[in-house]
């Protein structure tokens, strides 16, 4: 089994990812890469200092920048049969690796849960829609997904599918990857006691770039999964959340909270009208 690690300047927090790793109870044999992206910050050197608690190798993922194409060629140089994907900025839960492993028994590929309380004050929690935690995700009512930061998907299938598509720099990288799974026939399952603490990004800078490039893919993926059934969104409903946003904006100096939420709507939904240009499938 290989544990994928996509890095890219991720030294402030790869350390602390790297000693929840260690302290796995899973005890079977199985390895980290870390997929360095072209990183400048020392995370190739931060990785290969932690080989002395885990076996670690770092592998070369500068060729091409994006999340997915780190995932890729931190696969290439995986020596595992399961893949098993986590991010450098996040933390791993002791039995994570125990809990993957048994589900993936069972099916092709497996996604965990994500748990977005541990790692982030109230306020920035605030910004965002909670996430599922019963469940696999189901965000555009089409299918289910695993999310990169906590998978794990058999070789087989995984070379099959020629891997993630690289076409997707950021965003919609995981849903395009787990809705060809399954549209190819594998099944995906649900591994509930598999948790990742996950580390939203702190600052409303930050949390605007994240969502204009989630927006931005968003047309990317409904034009290559309209003719398998994948829907556009109604007209009604963007004309009804534009309204709210309208609505809203004179209140989002009043708090953090407020002007959060606010930043994060109009961002996604900015990035889906560029989207929509640049990829020529209107998706609002």
């Amino acid at each position: 089994m290989s544990v994928v690690i996509p890095a890219y300047n991720a030294a402030a927090y790869l350390g602390a990812q790297l000693d929840a790793l260690a302290g796995q109870t899973y005890r079977g044999a199985w390895e980290v890469v870390v997929a360095d992206n072209g990183s400048t910050d020392g995370t190739a050197a931060l990785a290969v200092e932690a080989r002395g608690a885990l076996d670690v190798r770092v592998a070369d993922a500068s060729a091409r920048r994006g999340a997915n194409a780190a995932r890729n060629a931190g696969a290439r140089a995986a020596r595992g049969d399961l893949l098993v994907f986590c991010d450098g900025d996040d933390i791993v839960e002791p039995e994570w690796l125990v809990a993957l492993v048994e589900a993936a028994a069972g099916a092709d590929g497996v996604g965990g849960r994500l748990d977005d309380v541990t790692l982030n004050p109230p306020v920035v929690r605030e910004w965002r829609e909670s996430l599922q935690s019963d469940q696999l995700p189901t965000s555009w009512d089409f299918l289910p997904y695993a999310m990169a930061a906590n998978c794990a998907v058999w070789r087989e299938p995984f070379e099959r599918l020629g891997g993630f598509d690289e076409a997707f720099r950021y965003g919609s990288d995981d849903v395009d990857f787990f809705w060809r799974l399954q549209l190819a026939g594998f099944r995906l399952g649900f591994a509930a006691a598999a948790v990742v603490q996950y580390r939203y990004r702190g600052s409303l800078r930050d949390l605007a770039r994240q969502h204009y490039a989630y927006g931005k893919s968003e047309p990317q993926r409904y034009r290559k999964f309209r003719s398998e059934g994948a829907a556009a969104r109604p007209v009604a409903t963007v004309a009804r959340e534009l309204a709210h946003l309208l609505a809203l904006a004179p209140k989002m100096l009043r708090s953090p909270r407020e002007r959060g939420a606010w930043v994060r709507m109009a961002a996604l939904r900015a990035g889906r009208v560029v989207g929509s240009v640049r990829w020529r499938a209107v998706y609002l």
